[in-house]
């Protein structure tokens, strides 16, 4: 049986993504949280639940 995980209004795809990384990559080895991390900064997922931060490649 699934459950369903209410957020917060104000929760984004930039959050989820960190929380994921944070969370979900715990006691892994350190080469692959840094990997990961770097793939998720660089990806348009993690731009478009950027919020306020600006997207790459934009000032």
């Amino acid at each position: 049986m699934s459950r369903l995980a209410i957020a917060p209004t104000n929760y984004t795809v930039a959050d989820a993504v960190n929380d994921s990384l944070v969370y979900g990559l715990a006691g892994r080895d350190p080469r692959t949280v840094e990997n990961s991390t770097h793939l998720s900064n660089s990806s348009q997922a993690g731009a478009a639940g950027a919020g306020n931060r600006a997207a790459p490649g934009r000032a």
